[in-house]
């Protein structure tokens, strides 16, 4: 799911048919059904250019949609089966997850760094091997990224530490150890602080960005999957899949300030600060 604040759309990616559901959020109703690429999964807005980016999964592309028109403007070739994407709408860049890519004998995860003002890729960065395809379950499974900071975070689901990126070298400057299967990442710009969920042990990681020390466990409903941040005021909510309940975390006290029942098996989630 993406949010735009400044135009109070938000937009749903439908795997099964291939297309996105834009949403107003001023009557809650569907106002148009984009066909996309093949399995779109990751979407994230860029307010600043109002264009939406959708990763579509089975075909390497990443769809550009324009959000003036809820048209798609082209399509972006990136990694082998991209799964997550950020938006850094300060610098105009975007970030694509890219879970398989063949190296010499052996798959890397990548990211694709695309220019927002050109919408091509303009550098692909190694983040490791892709020990999934080694039989180990273990690959990327989100993208953060902190304007504020112009450092983007990227999760490894199965316990792989989350690798730290430089956005103005487009270099991996450091890695985050949490042992555990985390799987979703959220930032607040405002705080600086990093919120990764651990679907195994139902927790939320809390990273210190200027540190990079986790600083804070919080406790959450039963496997945290998606998680989105509200700046604004420094709350944390956290989709619990297996529960069917929304988690809300203080960002001041990073304790559980309210569970809230949703619908089955909640998986994504977006903020409209």
């Amino acid at each position: 799911m993406g949010v735009n604040p400044s135009t109070n759309k938000i937009y749903v990616t439908n795997q099964g048919d291939n297309t996105v559901s834009v949403i107003d959020g001023s009557t809650n109703t569907v106002i148009a059904t984009v066909p996309v690429g093949t399995s779109p999964y990751g979407i994230k807005v860029n307010p600043s250019t109002n264009k939406i980016y959708i990763v579509n999964f089975s075909d390497a592309t990443v769809s550009v949609m324009d959000g003036t028109t809820d048209t798609v403007m082209g399509r972006i070739s990136v990694g082998l089966f991209p799964y997550a994407i950020g938006v850094n709408s300060s610098t105009n860049k975007i970030y694509v997850v890219n879970a398989n890519y063949p190296g010499p004998g052996i798959d890397y995860t990548t990211v694709s760094v695309i220019d927002g003002a050109t919408d091509s890729v303009i550098v692909t960065v190694p983040i490791g091997t892709n020990s999934y395809r080694l039989g180990v379950n273990s690959f990327p499974y989100g993208v953060g990224v902190n304007p504020s900071t112009n450092k983007i975070y990227i999760p490894h689901i199965g316990g792989n530490p989350v690798s730290v990126m430089d956005g103005a070298t487009n270099t991996v400057i450091a890695t985050v150890t949490l042992g555990t299967d985390f799987t979703k990442i959220g930032i607040n710009p405002s705080t600086n602080r990093i919120y990764v969920t651990n679907s195994d042990n139902h927790t939320v990681s809390v990273i210190n960005g200027s540190t990079h020390n986790n600083i804070a466990t919080v406790p959450v409903g039963t496997n945290p999957q998606d998680i989105g941040v509200n700046s604004s005021n420094n709350k944390i909510y956290v989709a619990n899949f297996s529960d069917c309940t929304v988690s809300v975390i203080s960002g001041n006290t990073n304790q559980v300030i309210a569970t809230v029942p949703v619908g089955i098996n909640p998986y994504g989630i977006g903020v409209n600060p």
